[in-house]
């Protein structure tokens, strides 16, 4: 959050249709808020529905201009996943989708990414954000 706010950026107040439907699939000690935390979430569907749904829910919201996607690459059920971030950055074209990917597969997790030619991925989470700063 403190780079958001170095670089100009707020992070949107999610409207309450999104919060309910991204909260449909958290544990009621969850609360849904940005920035949404996906841990506490894939225990109901799984990774790859929760990321589906929370991706769509979250672009779908009008006060959402982008997102920033932040996952760990040592994660083995994530990189089955990462499919969903290109078919949902296809689906709303006008809203760019970031990630920063920390960890032992960085560099595989990023290639299969950035092949797709619909998000960028950066080393950084700070330069992420000044990426979406100047977009």
């Amino acid at each position: 959050m403190d780079a958001c706010e170095e670089y100009g950026l707020e992070l949107a107040e999610l409207s309450s249709k999104t919060v309910a439907r991204i909260a449909e699939l958290a544990p009621s000690w969850l609360a849904v808020t940005n920035p949404v935390d996906l841990g506490g979430l894939i225990f109901s569907i799984g990774l790859k529905q929760v990321l589906e749904r929370v991706m769509n829910t979250l672009l779908a919201d009008p006060q959402v201009d982008a997102v920033l996607f932040v996952g760990p690459s040592g994660h083995k059920d994530l990189f089955g996943c990462l499919d969903i971030i290109p078919e949902v950055a296809r689906r709303f074209q006008d809203k760019p989708i970031v990630s920063w990917l920390y960890g032992p597969h960085y560099h595989e997790f990023e290639a299969q990414l950035e092949s797709t030619d619909t998000t960028a991925v950066f080393p950084t989470c700070e330069r992420a954000i000044r990426a979406l700063s100047r977009l």
